[in-house]
């Protein structure tokens, strides 16, 4: 089983990912980590506001060996990330793949 998520999701996933540890169930919880609310980023951008509430981290935000209990692996190439899912699936407990994302792919779409 996998759940996917953007950052801002992923904060309202404390629940499950904490029910998927205490139970010992295999989900996999893929993360894709921009920094931003990046739908209403572009919603923003795309009405001309002001960007305002959007960025969850810090340039400086490192990532943890574990959420809530669950292992995490950082990824950040998409052959890193086709390994850590095969793992993820493979596996016999929760875990977390954070895929790191740049938030500037985001503007060929606006």
């Amino acid at each position: 089983m996998a759940v996917v998520v953007g950052d801002g999701g992923f904060l309202m996933k404390v629940g499950e990912i904490n029910t998927a540890v205490r139970l010992k169930l295999p989900v996999v919880f893929v993360l894709f980590r921009d920094r931003f609310l990046s739908l209403i980023k572009v919603k923003q951008s795309r009405k001309e506001f002001h960007r305002s509430g959007v960025e969850l981290f810090g340039s400086g935000y490192a990532s943890s060996d574990n959420f809530f209990g669950a292992k995490v692996m950082v990824v950040r190439e998409e052959e890193e990330f086709r390994q850590a899912f095969k793992r993820g699936l493979a596996g016999n407990e929760p875990v977390v793949i954070e895929a790191v994302l740049d938030p500037k792919e985001y503007d060929v779409i606006i």
